[in-house]
């Protein structure tokens, strides 16, 4: 849900970094510590982020020992580029990307789970059995 909620009305990223996310597909994600080291680096390193493919990504996927070894210095011209630049700064997206097809409001994306969460459990009643 959290890739979900970032394609909001509400959300704080920028229109661009939300269309983005928007027209981003699951089979263009990496799970890596990329985005952790340019951006986070005090994260805990068991847990890696999965973001959309780009520029930056392609750049430094599998030579991420490297990139540890020059953390500092790229992760302060990394952070250079605008936040709304989708070619250069690595935009997080989990594996349900593709289901996100549009920029609604978090109380909208409450009230369809909710009502979807309903019909699944209506239609499934029958496989219930005491």
């Amino acid at each position: 849900m959290g890739t979900r909620f970032l394609a909001t009305r509400e959300a704080q990223w920028s229109d661009k970094r939300k269309t983005n996310l928007v027209a981003g597909q699951a089979d263009n994600t990496l799970q890596s510590r990329l985005y952790d080291t340019l951006n986070e680096p005090g994260w805990p390193r068991e847990f890696p982020a999965r973001f959309l493919r780009n520029e930056t990504s392609e750049l430094w996927a599998g030579r991420e020992a490297e990139l540890e070894a020059v953390a500092e210095s790229e992760r302060a011209r990394y952070q250079q580029n605008p936040m709304d630049d989708v070619t250069r700064r690595l935009q997080l997206a989990g594996e349900g990307v593709d289901l996100v097809g549009d920029i609604p409001s978090a109380r909208d994306i409450v009230e369809r789970t909710v009502t979807q969460a309903i019909a699944v459990l209506r239609g499934s009643s029958g496989l219930i059995r005491d």
